[in-house]
């Protein structure tokens, strides 16, 4: 025996509906509910969509992501999802700057030895050391311990050597360069600067050899040099940090120091033909004119020791052939800036973080460390709060930003790049007590362009939730498409997972031929918003899987609205419910009128005597009979939108099943405990039916 809650509904009075308390009795054959259509007619403009050629299935569909990275939700980029289809919200290890998307460089590491953390200074030592012979080595500069400083060198692509450990230190990044062949590096308030020679002699920077006083070192917080000058902010005292004073020289003859207020300079940048120099400070960004008086340019909201640090020049891009670089690039608060100088006294400032506008990378944000610019890219580290460092790669044709390398929990305080020896050029960066390094194309930017190019084994790229503009809607899951070239099987393949409505990842499945390969989602897929993760695979460092688009095949199911729709008469004289009731059908039509003008939900019973709030949103009355000296019968043609889902008792019912072999117990029915609250196999529940 089972008790089985069912519904019973109470039909009531045949014939008949409530609509805000008023009983009304139908005419015969005209009550009907249907559905509200969901959406009005639209002519399509435009290129041709999936839609307009099926209308109950709806495929996003994106053919490359060079949009950049950033993106969280399609709706979350304006009115027109569809002008922001090129965007992706992070990636791992895999280069969309392209299209086709592919793996990332694979990176190698070089150690420092006797390196206690990241270098924080990379440069290069091209010079003429004698007629007909060139120096061409790289440097690096770095802690060897809490302490101290060790410089390194190489001559050629591969292992590091020690050149010379300084017993001061740390050394400041932005208080490091090269000019001609001495080495100069500065340490703040700690020490007095050193300048290193080719062979790693150390000998002290002084501010004049000339002084009555004799030679007197002095303290060094930023330095930079252009073709004629360097430019060191310090002085002979530790607390000469907001000074700025030039030479010929790199180790002596400062003098006639410039001041520039009274707050800490972080970092100097070369003039560019407008200034003397440019000046980073923890407040604000200004500039030494030729005069040798500082102007403030950009005044900071709050004062931090990352402002300006670094503070450098873009490389030129493609418009700025006559002009040359034009664009000084530095991190103020937790964003990256750039500066386009317009004149000696004024320019334009913009933040280019990516987190800076619609985009919200969800791990790729935080504090940016290092900067390197080329012809057309911009790259610089990232550090979030957690430790976790990318390296990103800004699109300057486009401005279009992507993260190119995720190098996990690490430290990155320089980045630089290097042709010094033929070949193909390295992006080099520290990363703990090493330089790790990628090959770049030669010719042109793309990765596969160029033979010797290599790539990682694995990396993901996460696609921004899709809810094809109508985030309160449920999508229904058919399948996803991938179009890539490059795919061998397992040896080259793509995973494609997906989740729910912000939830975990789940595995749809691997494409593993090319040019195209479909994986189906499981069976009941049903959500708001759904997001995708390819993750491309490969087994050899010379290959990459491309992936050239995809498109996700989903049908929209709109949420169901009921419309009532339905004639009621008013008869001549009374109004006719369980008996006559001589109410003014004036009275009634007039409310309901009132009804409809208010627009508010009101109760509405049907026949079945299930309850809701429904929208009197189409009234109309006319004259059916008119008979001498009564008032004339009218006919009320109403449509109701549901407002509320209706309900109805459900009260307890007792059925008998019997087992029919007496032996065995009756297998549960799932489907029918879902839809009714209990567990009987339907073909009994029907045997017991009368």
């Amino acid at each position: 025996m089972a008790i089985v809650p069912w519904p019973n509904p109470a039909p009531g009075q045949p014939d008949q509906v409530v609509v805000d308390g008023y009983p009304m009795e139908m005419v015969p054959g005209k009550y009907a509910v249907e559905e509200a259509d969901r959406f009005g007619e639209k002519v399509s403009q435009g290129t041709l969509k999936y839609a307009d050629f099926n209308p109950y299935e709806s495929a996003h569909a994106v053919a490359a992501l060079t949009g950049g990275a950033g993106l969280r939700r399609y709706s979350d980029a304006g009115d027109d999802p569809t002008q922001f289809a090129t965007l992706y919200e992070e990636s791992s290890n895999v280069n969309c700057c392209f299209a086709p998307v592919v793996l990332s460089p694979e990176i190698t590491f070089e150690p420092l030895p006797t390196a206690t953390g990241p270098a924080v200074w990379i440069g290069d030592d091209l010079r003429l050391s004698t007629p007909g012979v060139f120096v061409t080595r790289q440097l690096c500069v770095g802690p060897t311990g809490t302490a101290s400083t060790g410089v390194w060198y190489r001559d050629a692509n591969g292992p590091w050597t020690l050149l010379v450990n300084i017993p001061k230190g740390p050394a400041i990044g932005t208080a490091i360069g090269m000019f001609g062949s001495k080495l100069l590096i500065g340490y703040g308030s700690l020490f007095t600067a050193d300048a290193v020679d080719p062979t790693g002699l150390l000998t002290d920077v002084i501010q004049s050899a000339g002084e009555p006083a004799g030679a007197v070192a002095i303290y060094v917080w930023a330095y930079t040099a252009d073709h004629a000058a360097n430019y060191v902010a310090g002085g002979p005292t530790a607390i000469d940090y907001f000074r700025v004073m030039s030479s010929l020289a790199l180790d002596n003859g400062y003098a006639q120091p410039v001041s520039t207020g009274d707050s800490l300079i972080t970092a100097l940048a070369p003039g560019g033909g407008l200034e003397l120099v440019f000046v980073g400070k923890i407040d604000e960004m200004g500039a030494i004119d030729s005069n040798a008086v500082y102007h403030a340019l950009i005044p900071f909201d709050m004062h931090s020791l990352d402002n300006c640090r670094p503070l450098r020049w873009a490389r030129a891009s493609g418009a700025d052939q006559q002009r040359g670089a034009m664009l000084l690039v530095f991190p103020r608060e937790r964003g990256l800036w750039e500066y386009a100088p317009s004149d000696q006294y004024s320019g334009t400032a913009s933040n280019v973080s990516p987190w800076s506008g619609f985009r919200r990378p969800p791990n790729a944000r935080g504090i940016v460390r290092a900067l390197q610019g080329t012809s057309r890219w911009l790259y610089y580290a990232v550090e979030n709060s957690a430790g976790h460092t990318w390296i990103y790669r800004n699109d300057q044709s486009s401005s279009a930003p992507h993260t190119y390398l995720d190098l996990g929990p690490t430290l990155v305080r320089a980045i630089g790049i290097t042709n010094l020896w033929g070949g193909n050029p390295l992006l080099c960066f520290s990363t703990g007590a090493s330089i790790g390094q990628v090959v770049l194309p030669t010719d042109g930017d793309m990765e596969l362009d160029d033979p010797n190019c290599r790539f990682q084994p694995h990396g993901y790229v996460d696609i921004p939730d899709i809810d094809l503009g109508f985030p309160d809607e449920d999508k229904i899951g058919f399948t996803v498409r991938v179009i890539a070239d490059g795919l061998n099987n397992l040896n080259q393949y793509i995973d494609v997972q997906f989740s729910e409505d912000g939830g975990s990842l789940s595995d749809l499945g691997n494409v593993i031929t090319s040019p195209a390969g479909e994986v189906q989602f499981p069976l009941n897929t049903k959500a708001k918003r759904i997001g995708l993760r390819f993750t491309l695979y490969s087994n050899a460092n010379t290959l990459t899987p491309q992936l050239w688009g995809f498109s996700v095949r989903v049908s929209l199911n709109p949420k169901v609205y009921r419309l009532f729709v339905f004639q009621t008469r008013v008869p001549a004289g009374s109004f006719s419910t369980l008996a006559d009731d001589l109410q003014n059908p004036y009275l009634l039509i007039q409310h309901m009128w009132s009804v409809r003008a208010a627009g508010f939900p009101v109760p509405y019973a049907d026949p079945w005597n299930d309850a809701y709030q429904a929208r009197l949103i189409k009234l109309q009355a006319q004259q059916a009979l008119r008979e001498p000296a009564i008032t004339p019968e009218w006919v009320l043609d109403f449509t109701l939108l549901e407002f509320l889902p209706g309900t109805s008792a459900l009260v307890p019912t007792t059925i008998f099943v019997y087992d029919m072999d007496w032996t065995t117990n009756i297998p549960a029915n799932p489907d029918l405990q879902a839809l009714y609250g209990y567990d009987m196999p339907m073909a009994v529940y029907d045997a017991q039916l009368p």
